[in-house]
């Protein structure tokens, strides 16, 4: 019962979509993604020329709110 109980545990853990993510800038990026606001995003970036900014707000966002413990500096 104990291994099943295990198993089930880990299966449950591999499903998560969010478990790699490292703050609110990788799951902001993750739903822009699944709606489709990035390709959106991109596209206009494209046609003006202009970089989107995504990877910087994305950097930013994870080092204000990061998931699990904060490092201390």
């Amino acid at each position: 019962m104990k291994a099943l109980l295990v198993q089930c545990l880990e299966i449950k853990n591999n499903m998560n979509p969010f478990k790699n993510h490292r703050g609110v800038g990788d799951t902001v990026e993750a739903m822009t993604s699944a709606t489709g606001i990035k390709g959106i995003v991109e596209a206009g970036a494209k046609a003006f020329n202009k970089p989107c900014g995504c990877e910087g707000r994305r950097k930013t966002l994870n080092d204000l709110f990061p998931y699990g413990k904060r490092e201390k500096k």
